[in-house]
């Protein structure tokens, strides 16, 4: 018998139900509610690795009529092993009709390598239609197929996304390649006509390719104080990702003008970060001197030990 307490889950409540593997694994087999399936997954989590849970959760990652159930499926089988496991992930990846799913089963597939892997990621890259999807597959191609993925970085710095989402995914990856050419590309990019929010992004990989450059730090300090409040908070993100401690300043002065609470909290924790950075680089430095001064005394005392005593 299948006991499912408030199976439509109507009522508002905090229930950690406890059964056995059998009454999960039937839960979520034959459950015709969305909530029990769900909740056997969960059930299922902590042993996942036996072959027949393991083999449930695949079928459901595959096969569960609701999305949310494939979801938190999928997120188990991908910390799973095994060539089973592996072709699920190509499957559902290629194959789900849920943009979130198939992102997931590519969040998964990086954790794989082999050639299989390689083409499931490349194809998922190059013909999803969700951007999350395009994004993750080539954050897994970055990781897996690094002499290989520059050109597609490359050309996905100039596709437009939903909130740059592949402009930004391209830039970190070529900045995680240390791709030589990448500098010339997004300094071409930036000399044309180009949206508010795109700049921003490509002038924080700028900076990030090349630190310490004043000028370019200077005009990403710049995006600010523009007028559009998305394009502030992601000058806000950039300024933090390249992690350069002049922008300290630029950002408390910005936070003088503000007025948006959620703006200003945003500042405020770029602010602190970027602090943090500071107090760990200095302490860093603060350690490597003592670290030097005591080389410097256990030299001196093995030279003195090493000449000869006085007659």
């Amino acid at each position: 018998t299948r006991v499912c307490l408030d199976p439509a889950d109507w009522i508002l409540k905090k229930l950690t139900p406890t059964k056995s593997q059998e009454e999960w694994l039937d839960q979520l087999a034959h459950s015709p509610y969305l909530m029990p399936r769900v909740q056997a997954v969960a059930g299922l989590a902590e042993k996942r690795d036996e072959p027949a849970i393991a083999a449930a959760l695949r079928h459901a990652a595959q096969h569960d009529p609701f999305w949310g159930v494939r979801l938190e499926a999928v997120r188990l089988v991908g910390k799973l092993a095994g060539d089973d496991v592996r072709d699920t992930l190509r499957h559902i990846a290629r194959n789900d009709p849920k943009a979130i799913v198939r992102r997931e089963a590519v969040n998964g597939l990086a954790n794989f390598t082999g050639p299989e892997v390689v083409a499931t990621l490349r194809e998922v890259a190059d013909q999803d239609q969700s951007y999350h999807t395009a994004s993750a597959a080539l954050r897994g191609l970055t990781k897996l197929d690094r002499d290989n993925v520059r050109d597609r970085l490359l050309a996905a710095l100039g596709q437009p996304s939903d909130g740059e989402t592949l402009l930004r995914t391209a830039c970190d990856g070529l900045i995680d390649l240390k791709e030589p050419t990448s500098a010339d590309r997004i300094a071409q990019l930036l000399s044309g006509p180009v949206s508010p929010e795109r700049r921003v992004v490509l002038l924080g990989a700028l900076a990030r390719l090349n630190p310490g450059n004043t000028q370019i730090i200077g005009q990403l300090h710049a995006q600010l104080d523009n007028k559009r409040r998305e394009v502030r908070r992601a000058a806000i993100d950039a300024v933090v990702a390249v992690g350069d401690g002049s922008s300290i300043a630029a950002l408390e002065e910005r936070r003088g003008k503000e007025v948006r609470p959620r703006s200003v909290k945003a500042l405020d924790e770029a602010i602190e970060k970027l602090k943090a950075r500071r107090r760990a680089a200095e302490q860093l430095q603060a350690e490597v001197e003592t670290l030097r001064k005591q080389n410097e005394e256990l030299r001196e005392r093995l030279k003195n030990a090493e000449k000869p005593p006085q007659q």
